[in-house]
């Protein structure tokens, strides 16, 4: 297994991967699978400023992940 940056062109196969989280889940926060195109830029949005990798085992991606801005909420705020 290596672990690798992902390239806009994985958007397809990371998408098969996530989107049986958004469908059959309430792990996501989202209600509809993101296009190809989305997911692409999502790509290119986050790689831009932060990690985005992905593990590849035998020439196929079998999981990926990445870092991203902490959105500040009240429901993380310490008294």
């Amino acid at each position: 297994m290596e672990i690798q940056n992902v390239t806009i062109e994985d958007a397809e196969e990371l998408l098969e991967i996530y989107a049986p989280y958004v469908k059959n889940t309430a792990i996501t926060f989202e209600y509809d699978v993101p296009s190809v195109e989305e997911f692409r830029q999502r790509i290119v949005n986050i790689s831009d400023r932060y990690p985005y990798i992905k593990a590849v085992d035998n020439g196929q991606i079998v999981g990926y992940a990445y870092a991203g801005y902490c959105m500040p909420c009240t429901g993380k705020q310490v008294s």
